[in-house]
């Protein structure tokens, strides 16, 4: 009996190790992230931290079979899952000529280039890993630095023809990758590369920019950096989880930090990042986030949850009015949270945070929110009369909310109406947007209710 507990522990122990490989780091380590165009990066690719077996194929067809046997050729090397860099058809081109694999264990075997739509290429390296590390190698935690290089000195060469901007460097573990290039929640990591019309040795950086996104109303936003000649340190308000940060420099430099998740160090309170010009002199920047001064609670903006907002100078009647609102509204009448704002206490933060809401708050405001959508608002306090309407439009702009906007028609007055009200959920979609999620899952209770059948089994059978 214990022996089978022992298995289900470490399976699970396993599992969880895994889902955090699968959302830990495969990226890119260049040596400049402003180039001017027709220029060249040099880069490397690697791992944020050591653990070859989370890098080794399984023998299963299925990608989701996370306990299947490891991998071997012929020469007796493990076959490592492939690592897939894409970047823009007209703007970068790599080249891997010249490339170094510097560690002995690790073997360079195949390079594939191809083409997606015309606007992506993606180049697909194949690794072999003679023989397996210890999984105490493991680092604890994102250092957010790439420590293990497994290809290094290839070249992303810039096209004279770019357009200036920012672009980016993606990069994929294949257990992540879709052929196809079309569903956006895979795992990957990239990193901004901005292009420069031409190199003008003018230091300093230009634009200094931070993406967040989160499950809550505030899906994802960019918020921009003010930047003032001489000032290395900034403060700034903002919301959910970073999704990349970029900094772009006036001339050819390297910014270390930006990117996703494997550039920087997630439980840092102050980002800091490392500007380093083509001459070699640094500069030194440093972000601190404004959310400690923050004085109401806001788990709405930035998590899923249904929530009923209410704010006012008068909160007096707030608990009361939301009582007889959800009397009113008997299809969404669970799991509300409330949150009540006296607006005479609010600060210039909270008011920040409430701007996503409403830009000017001068009177009572009633807000429902599903999810990450508003569906229902109203300013000034509730008429006995206005209570019936709560629940349908509700349902309508819930529904509005979840068709497609190339569905919506006869927009009037700020109302829409469904071109078929009475559509059917798409189920086969929904499945294959989700296969994922849905198969590991299943997987899952059944390996789990396998393990428990055996452990009852082995228990009758001893008594």
């Amino acid at each position: 009996m214990k022996k089978y507990i022992k298995y289900l522990l470490l399976f699970v122990l396993f599992l969880a190790i895994r889902v955090k490989a699968d959302y830990s780091s495969t990226g890119i380590v260049p040596n400049y992230t402003t180039i001017p165009r027709g220029d060249t990066i040099t880069f490397s690719i690697g791992n944020d931290y050591l653990w070859d077996e989370n890098l080794i194929l399984r023998d299963s067809e299925d990608d989701t079979d996370l306990i299947g046997e490891l991998v071997k050729n012929e020469e007796g090397n493990y076959l490592a899952e492939p690592i897939y860099v894409v970047v823009d058809e007209d703007v970068f081109d790599i080249d891997i000529s010249e490339n170094k694999v510097k560690d002995s264990n690790y073997i360079l075997v195949d390079y594939k280039k191809r083409s997606i739509d015309g606007s992506k290429k993606v180049y697909e390296f194949d690794f072999e890993i003679k023989e397996l590390g210890e999984s105490d190698d493991v680092n604890d935690g994102y250092d957010g630095v790439i420590d293990n290089i497994m290809v290094s000195n290839l070249k992303l060469n810039v096209s004279e023809d770019a357009k200036p901007g920012v672009y980016f460097i993606e990069v994929f573990r294949s257990y992540d990758f879709d052929d196809t290039y079309e569903n956006d929640t895979y795992v990957k990591e990239y990193l901004p590369i901005t292009v420069l019309d031409n190199d003008e040795n003018e230091k300093g950086i230009s634009k200094f920019t931070i993406n967040t996104v989160s499950s809550g109303l505030i899906e994802k936003k960019e918020y921009n950096i003010d930047i003032e000649e001489d000032k290395f340190n900034y403060e700034k308000l903002y919301l959910g989880d970073i999704d990349y940060t970029n900094i772009s420099c006036n001339s050819k430099c390297l910014v270390k930090g930006i990117g996703s998740d494997v550039y920087y160090d997630d439980e840092a309170k102050d980002f800091k990042y490392t500007v380093k010009y083509a001459d070699n002199t640094e500069e030194k920047y440093t972000i601190s986030n404004l959310r400690n001064k923050i004085s109401i609670n806001y788990t709405w903006a930035v998590d899923y949850g249904r929530s009923i907002i209410y704010i006012s100078k008068d909160i007096s009647t707030a608990d009361s009015t939301i009582d007889k609102m959800l009397n009113y509204m008997p299809n969404f009448n669970n799991g509300y949270e409330r949150y009540i704002y006296d607006y005479n206490k609010l600060n210039e933060y909270d008011k920040e945070v409430l701007s996503s809401l409403n830009e000017n708050i001068d009177d009572t405001y009633i807000y429902v929110i599903d999810g990450n959508k508003i569906v229902y608002e109203h300013k000034g306090d509730l008429l006995d009369e206005e209570y019936d309407n709560i629940q349908e439009e509700i349902t309508r702009r819930t529904e509005l909310n979840n068709i497609d906007s190339s569905k919506i028609s006869n927009c009037t007055d700020g109302k829409c109406s469904l071109e078929n009200k009475d559509e059917n959920i798409d189920i086969i979609s929904l499945i294959k947007d989700n296969y994922m999620h849905i198969v590991i899952g299943l997987s899952v209770l059944i390996i789990i209710l396998l393990l428990l059948i055996t452990i009852i089994k082995k228990s009758k059978k001893n008594n």
